[in-house]
């Protein structure tokens, strides 16, 4: 690999799940410093195995994305130790397929807004003045092309398709 983010200091939200994780390797494989959000210890666990020699630039800290206190704390903590957050990485979201409309609680419809747009509004809140006022940074929300064309064939995809462009239009996308 190349190196390019030697130096830099990555926060990979949702760094440990599937996108997550492809995410935050190859961040550490070009040289970056990247911490993450993670909510299962064993994934992190996986993920310290999966980095093998870069394992040592990878901080994890088990954060709730969706609450602004700790998301704000966690960027003070990055901040502090590293001096900087040069760049933010989105990748929380999640998805409950299967549901007609008329059987969606709407608590999960609530937790899909929550991972798939919340968490980008409260961490652009705590990153993006950081950036601001190191005069640098970088913020992309990471989902896949449904959010940009709906094809809504289910009240579940429906549902992350839309919350899902609302998270695009937070980084500006």
């Amino acid at each position: 690999m190349s190196q390019r983010f030697a130096g830099k200091v990555v926060l990979v939200s949702g760094g440990t799940g599937g996108l997550g994780r492809a995410v935050t390797l190859a961040f550490l494989k070009e040289g970056a410093d990247v911490v993450v959000t993670y909510q299962k210890q064993s994934e992190l666990d996986a993920l310290k195995d999966a980095a093998q020699e870069h394992s040592s630039r990878l901080d994890g800290h088990k954060v709730d994305v969706t609450d602004e206190v700790a998301v704000s704390a966690l960027v003070d903590d990055t901040l502090q130790k590293h001096g900087k957050l040069d760049a933010l990485a989105n990748t929380v979201g999640g998805y409950a397929g299967g549901l007609k409309l008329w059987e969606m609680d709407a608590k999960v419809f609530d937790q899909m807004l929550q991972l798939n747009l919340r968490s980008g509004f409260a961490l652009s809140r705590a990153v993006v003045p950081a950036m601001l006022k190191q005069g640098h940074g970088s913020y992309r929300e990471c989902r896949c092309e449904s959010g940009y064309r709906s094809r809504c064939r289910s009240i579940g995809l429906c549902v992350i398709e839309s919350s899902r462009c609302g998270a695009h239009g937070l980084s500006g996308r």
